[in-house]
């Protein structure tokens, strides 16, 4: 057995996009389940990072300066675009561990920074910051996999081969926030930077008005009609 182990020096393995996407959708799911406006936000947080991974892109990990101390998280990045190709709204996601304990999600609408939100483990659902945010595309290559999953909340599109065509998207990404309202005791995200890194993500182009209207709402704004945070 030992001589067995040995002769592998490929070392463990990084699980797949669709392992990613599989997880994830079963933790939505229980933070679903478990009902509170916490995890009702936080479970449209995990959907919204996860519809990159449904569609075959596993996370990136990038170095962030988190409440002033380095950290390495996991990263990604979606490119929604209407079936007019008129209208975009991009989202990148960045969050702390494989459980979401914290997580910051920056918009962009048409490649111009709208919104950025935040939540952690302990804190509150916070939608009060200060930011700036910039994005760069880099060029779109390659047919994405799907793996289908249908969200569950209004505001937030189902990724779906059926919907729309995907191709391998990346962009280059600049973020600084901060959230000075944030006072609980444990969990709280006062600030994150994020510099000049490169995001693996997709762009999906939708292939009907029906699967994502011109002059839709950012994702991010579904959460303020779930909780109530004041």
């Amino acid at each position: 057995m030992l001589a067995a182990c040995g002769s592998d020096s490929s070392g463990p393995k990084t699980p797949t996009a669709a392992q990613d996407a599989s997880y994830y959708d079963k933790l939505a799911t229980a933070l679903l389940v478990a009902g509170t406006s916490r995890d009702t936000a936080k479970a449209l947080f995990v959907e919204v990072l996860n519809g990159v991974n449904a569609d075959g892109v596993a996370p990136t990990r990038v170095t962030v300066t988190y409440n002033g101390a380095s950290a390495t998280w996991f990263a990604n990045f979606g490119n929604l675009v209407d079936s007019a190709k008129t209208d975009s709204t991009q989202v990148i996601a960045l969050w702390s561990d494989v459980n979401v304990d914290q997580v910051v999600l920056a918009a962009f609408k048409i490649s111009q920074p709208v919104i950025a939100e935040a939540i952690a483990t302990g804190g509150e659902v916070n939608f009060d910051s200060t930011y700036t945010l910039s994005n760069a595309f880099g060029t779109a290559s390659g047919a994405c996999s799907f793996t289908s999953i249908v969200n569950i909340f209004t505001g937030v599109p189902t990724y779906d081969p059926a919907q729309s065509t995907c191709l391998r998207e990346s962009t280059t990404a600049s973020i600084t926030v901060a959230f000075p309202h944030d006072t609980t005791p444990t969990g709280a995200i006062r600030t994150l930077s994020l510099s000049s890194k490169t995001i693996a993500g997709v762009r999906l182009q939708f292939t009907s008005a029906a699967a994502f209207p011109s002059h839709v709402t950012p994702p991010l704004a579904a959460v303020r009609r779930l909780v109530d945070v004041r």
